[in-house]
């Protein structure tokens, strides 16, 4: 058999490694030819874990990737990977008696490769067990060198609504233009009031 394992990051904007919750993310496994496998999920410690048994021997392709979740302020990471398992047969003969023996055939896995199908940066491998008659074989996905997948928690934007009203009458004032610049003076947005004597915008959070 095979274990295909990955590790998942979630980071806030600033590159801060935020607390996964288990199952927070769903990765999916495919066939050579694109049929779903098996939908998996991270646990606690962002690690992600698909398996595969073999019954006859040949080279088999998978394709694994993230599936986009539904959260707006999250960026999935869109990588994803080829994995190719090439799986061979042995023999073993078995002494049952004095005068009896029995051979049987089994499957191990004999090499696994694996490379970016989509997506930016270098896959590397960590495989173990590999040829082994009494183990999985396993293979650890990085990219970079780092984690296989990467989320990026961003920043909620911050709404504001500004009120101009005249100061006699305090009837709301149209047309009145207003400009938000930042601490080094740089403008970041404008806009008039409208016939309520609202202007309303939006800003992400430190800019």
């Amino acid at each position: 058999g095979l274990e295909i394992e990955v590790y998942k990051s979630f980071k806030d904007a600033n590159g801060n490694t935020l607390d996964q919750q288990p199952g927070q993310f769903q990765f999916l496994l495919q066939d050579g030819n694109r049929n779903a496998i098996a939908t998996v999920s991270n646990n606690a410690y962002g690690m992600v874990l698909a398996e595969q048994d073999y019954t006859q021997a040949g080279t088999y392709t998978y394709y694994l990737k993230e599936q986009p979740g539904i959260n707006p302020l999250i960026t999935y990471d869109s990588t994803e990977y080829q994995i190719t398992v090439t799986v061979g047969t042995k023999t073993k003969t078995l002494n049952l008696s004095a005068n009896q023996t029995m051979t049987i055939t089994y499957y191990v896995v004999t090499d696994i490769q694996v490379s970016l199908s989509s997506g930016t940066g270098t896959a590397s491998t960590a495989t173990s067990n590999v040829d082994s008659d009494n183990h999985r074989a396993t293979v650890v996905i990085k990219k970079d060198g780092g984690t296989a997948f990467t989320n990026t928690m961003n920043e909620k934007p911050l709404y504001f609504r500004i009120t101009k009203l005249n100061g006699h009458t305090n009837e709301p004032l149209q047309f009145v233009e207003f400009t938000l610049k930042d601490e080094q003076g740089n403008v970041v947005t404008s806009g008039k009031t409208d016939q309520d004597g609202h202007v309303s915008k939006k800003k992400k959070k430190g800019k």
